[in-house]
């Protein structure tokens, strides 16, 4: 049967030094400095505890917090970059002088594909016709279950794609058996001053662009194959 993507997410984390206590921010502050615009709203109460803070808009977008870690977090429609809100929302965070030093940028994408069919097996079947038959896929009392890691190498930086079962939960509250297409890259900032620091944040972010597409190509037009 064949897959359809059914949700596609884009988080882009950012690692620093600044953020040593997720529970101290508030949407007064996203709003003061910029991140945010001043006239979104919150879709429901923020979650916060000691090492963790989360706030979810009514536009969808996510704003998370850990010790060290903000993520920017977004449901996809398109993957045509000028349609992405999220990423202005990383440019007007890492401008701030205040969150230098930035260390690193985790770009990750994912994309649940799901079968039109309440078969549990179906994701799991998926996974294994990715894989060459062979004995190893012959063993245990039930069909054998994979995690699949692709590591591209591309300029500048290596795609990881990670390919595993899931389940997605959609909003009536129905689950169903779906793959989880995870793809990450990497960029790894140089130590330096706050001038060639921007630099080097603005050399990353000029990739974004590459990124998703060549993301796309790889997982809907040769792994998934969608028109």
């Amino acid at each position: 049967m064949k897959p359809t993507i059914t949700l596609r997410e884009l988080n882009i984390s950012i690692l620093t030094s600044r953020i040593n206590c997720p529970i101290s921010f508030d949407l007064k502050y996203l709003k003061m400095e910029g991140i945010i615009s001043p006239d979104w709203t919150l879709s429901q109460i923020p979650v916060k505890t000691e090492d963790f803070t989360q706030f979810i808009f009514t536009n969808g977008i996510r704003v998370i917090l850990r010790p060290n870690i903000v993520t920017f977090a977004e449901p996809l429609k398109s993957f045509l970059i000028e349609k992405v809100k999220v990423i202005s929302l990383v440019f007007n965070y890492i401008k701030n002088p205040s969150v230098f030093p930035s260390y690193k940028i985790l770009f990750n994408i994912r994309s649940y594909v799901a079968f039109n069919s309440s078969n549990k097996s179906l994701p799991s079947q998926y996974i294994s016709s990715l894989l060459k038959p062979g004995k190893w896929l012959e063993y245990g009392e039930e069909e054998v279950r994979a995690t699949l890691n692709f590591v591209y190498h591309l300029e500048p930086v290596q795609l990881t794609i990670n390919i595993k079962e899931a389940e997605l939960q959609l909003p009536n509250a129905i689950i169903i058996p779906s793959v989880l297409f995870s793809g990450k890259y990497l960029f790894n900032l140089k130590e330096s001053s706050v001038k060639k620091h921007f630099h080097n944040l603005k050399t990353a972010t000029s990739y974004w662009e590459r990124s998703i597409e060549n993301y796309r190509l790889i997982v809907e037009e040769v792994f998934i194959r969608v028109p």
